[in-house]
């Protein structure tokens, strides 16, 4: 069993009001910092339980898919220990995207320093992307937020992130229960109707909002194919992230076999099935893989289709039909855009999301409680 240093140093302690905080980047030298900011804010609840360790987020750095920042209450070697953290991760096919998450500020921080600390994020990771736009041509960053956490999703409004999806009882109801900012916190005793309502979904698989910021001055213009039953929700996204896009006319599947990828997360529960290319036998080679998931009693399926020409409507009817909804549009997913529609698999979750504070959150979620309207009366397989 490898060595906990989440209770190293003392796992609660006060934040002075006179701190100077500072920003570093995490290293193999500083990744001690790490676990006991974590346990401070998730307990034992984070999904990814090699951060609790030195040694498994020293890995995670090794393995260059992520990169974490975090802010000090004093330097590192006067023992200064980390009270806010974000990390930038590169988790899709391409590196043309990354993923900016686990931003954590620590419950002790006072509600009045807790802006401050996230300015300081901010402005290491804005200069962290710039050099990876410059130098490795990062196009864009994705975000996911957790609906009942409304400050996060502000702060990714703040910063011009435009909202493309909605990902249903995405988080396990054991993984990652978030103590609040005090700023976040709920009033009262804890027994109103909200304080509940929260309680609840807390106790469900949690839903996020998935949102991009693109930096569309250094992407070329381009072209898409959208599936028709998604066009005018698609134009509409478009349209907010200010991508250079022409929507196209989608050419038939050639003959060629269809490259199906599957990736399982069993301990969450979770399957992405992605139909890399689309062939002519795409409907039976996705939907093959799709009821091999929902069989074998995966909670929550994502299946992920491409907008880079072929025509995938044949694939969007036969999931629409089959249940599935709309999730998310990515751009340059794989250096090129994809959609993501998802199927809840015998999974209640709270469709009533009054904490949605981006109208194309709202938007989106129109969308799918009319698909899953229609699924529901018509009657689908």
């Amino acid at each position: 069993m490898p060595k906990d240093n989440s209770a190293t140093p003392s796992a609660v302690f006060p934040v002075s009001p006179s701190a100077v905080f500072q920003t570093v980047e995490i290293t193999a030298a500083t990744a001690h910092l790490i676990p006991p900011l974590l346990y401070r804010g998730f307990g034992y609840t984070y999904t990814d339980h090699s951060l609790y360790t030195e040694e498994g987020v020293a890995a995670v750095l090794a393995g260059g898919r992520t990169r974490f920042f975090a802010a000090l209450d004093a330097p590192p070697e006067r023992g200064g220990r980390a009270v806010a953290m974000m990390a930038m991760r590169f988790c899709y096919p391409s590196r043309d995207i990354a993923e900016l998450g686990l931003l954590l500020v620590d419950p002790a921080v006072p509600a009045a320093a807790a802006g401050q600390l996230l300015r300081l994020l901010t402005g290491c990771i804005v200069e962290a992307v710039r050099t990876l736009a410059a130098t490795e041509g990062l196009r864009a960053l994705a975000s996911t937020e957790v609906t009942v956490h409304s400050l996060t999703q502000r702060l990714v409004g703040t910063f011009d992130f435009t909202t493309t999806g909605i990902y249903l009882g995405w988080t396990p109801a054991w993984g990652e229960h978030l103590r609040l900012l005090p700023s976040d916190r709920l009033s009262g005793s804890g027994h109103s109707r909200e304080a509940q309502r929260v309680q609840r979904l807390m106790s469900q698989r949690r839903t996020e909002t998935v949102s991009v910021r693109p930096f569309p001055s250094r992407i070329a213009p381009y072209a898409v194919t959208p599936p028709t039953r998604f066009a005018p929700l698609l134009r509409a996204l478009y349209d907010g992230l200010k991508l250079p896009v022409t929507f196209t006319t989608a050419e038939p599947a050639a003959a060629h076999d269809s490259t199906v990828d599957v990736r399982l997360d069993l301990r969450r529960s979770l399957a992405v099935i992605e139909a890399v290319t689309v062939g002519a036998d795409a409907v039976p080679a996705v939907l093959d893989r799709f009821i091999h998931a929902r069989d074998g009693m995966i909670d929550v399926i994502h299946v992920v289709l491409p907008l880079n020409g072929v025509d995938i409507d044949p694939l969007v009817t036969a999931l629409l039909n089959l249940g599935c909804v709309w999730g998310a549009l990515i751009p340059f997913y794989r250096g090129y855009d994809v959609i993501v529609l998802q199927y809840l698999n015998g999974v209640d979750v709270e469709l009533e999301m009054p904490d949605l504070h981006s109208p194309l959150a709202r938007r989106i979620l129109t969308e799918i409680r009319s698909d899953e309207a229609a699924h529901t009366h018509g009657g689908g397989a």
